[in-house]
């Protein structure tokens, strides 16, 4: 098809689309006529999870994926923390063959040790050519110094990495994971690709000494990559004032770490935005807050959080938003895609930069409905998501 009339860089363009794939000008199709909507390459999500196997109640992939479409995102990477844990071939080739066909791609993250328990690695190479696209095993710190080491090194030595969620749990109090906590195995995981040369990417970083760890060893010449999400800099610990909807691991910080967090994305010490969708059913979130699980959706309000606090906000451009989203994700994982450029995918979403809209329960695509954006008036929308060319969500008649 013809994506016509749609700005991108600030320019009038038109996108054609043949084959699935963006060219030069020959398309297959219809014409969409876009009225000037801004078009982006559409967004990578380092950090998702869709419960599934295992937790279906909470979220599935088919679910999953909806939500994944509505925000703009066109590939994800669910974590392996399912039931089975997603730490062998077969579990894994479960994963893609329930995503065949659903239109977001997916990119599994495979468990870094064997039921995420730490102590035994799983088989990166098995595993890699099962499909899995990196090695984690979020949810859960991988605590034994060695262990982490080895899992850093072996990762990148079969051409892959290690997404590290850092956690020190002698470190926690009450369960709570304070900042000392997260530092604590930034610096050490930091450290171990400072002195290996492995690559190493640095999920969901909340505090600004973490920011301030990983731009040291940025400079020193350590191959880390960082993600941060946009509750961390939309929020801070004010927010959450016994609601649940604001309880996640880690958890909100103070107004000085949320600062810091959106200097950590304006100087590049933040490579990425990634989500941590994590949905949770209504029962579950509805306990007393002491005994609610971690975690909250992200999918679908996360363009637009990005665009609300960073962009209207003068923090980041829109160029840079969509850089940490997009563009730069592709850059980390070796994808083929993030350029609206003749030859790559036609993974498009068209964005309505104008549009105002508070998000409402009702429109949640995802099984689960713990978002702290409920209610919450954003700017700025993901109006059509396509993959490969084709439309998988579209609110345009």
């Amino acid at each position: 098809m013809l994506f016509k009339n749609c700005t991108v860089n600030g320019k009038l363009t038109d996108i054609a689309v043949k084959n699935g794939v963006i060219t030069d000008g020959e398309y297959d199709g219809g014409i969409i006529d876009c009225g000037g909507l801004t078009a982006s390459y559409g967004f990578l999500d380092m950090h998702c999870h869709l419960r599934d196997p295992g937790y279906t109640h909470k979220e599935d992939i088919v679910t999953g994926l909806a939500a994944a479409a509505k925000g703009g995102f066109t590939a994800v990477m669910p974590m392996p923390n399912t039931s089975p844990v997603t730490d062998n071939e077969k579990t894994l080739k479960y994963v893609l063959e329930k995503a065949e066909g659903l239109g977001v791609k997916v990119l599994p993250v495979a468990a870094a040790t064997v039921g995420q328990k730490g102590s035994e690695l799983t088989d990166c190479a098995a595993l890699i050519k099962a499909g899995a696209a990196a090695f984690s095993d979020d949810g859960y710190p991988v605590v034994n110094d060695g262990i982490a080491r080895e899992a850093i090194v072996n990762a990148d030595k079969e051409g892959s990495f290690f997404i590290s969620h850092c956690e020190t749990p002698s470190l926690n109090i009450n369960g709570k994971v304070t900042p000392e906590s997260e530092e604590a195995m930034i610096a050490r995981d930091c450290e171990t690709s400072l002195k290996t040369g492995a690559r190493l990417h640095i999920a969901h970083v909340s505090t600004e000494k973490g920011v301030q760890i990983i731009r040291e060893a940025k400079k020193k010449g350590a191959h880390v990559t960082a993600e941060t999400c946009p509750h961390y800099f939309c929020f801070n610990e004010d927010a959450v004032n016994g609601n649940t909807n604001f309880k996640m691991n880690p958890p909100l910080r103070s107004e000085k770490d949320r600062e810091a967090i959106i200097e950590g994305l304006k100087d590049g010490t933040l490579d990425v935005i990634s989500t941590d969708h994590a949905p949770h059913a209504k029962e579950e979130k509805a306990r007393e807050f002491a005994a609610a699980p971690n975690g909250i959706l992200g999918f679908e309000t996360a363009f637009s959080a990005g665009y609300t606090y960073l962009v209207k906000e003068g923090r980041l451009t829109l160029s840079e938003l969509i850089y940490k989203m997009a563009v730069r994700p592709y850059e980390i994982v070796g994808a083929r895609g993030g350029r609206l450029e003749a030859g790559y995918p036609a993974d498009i979403v068209l964005l309505d930069l104008d549009k105002e809209f508070i998000y409402t329960e009702d429109e949640i695509r995802s099984r689960s409905k713990n978002s702290p954006f409920v209610e919450k008036k954003l700017l700025g929308r993901v109006v059509l998501t396509a993959v490969n060319g084709k439309i998988i969500y579209s609110e345009i008649n």
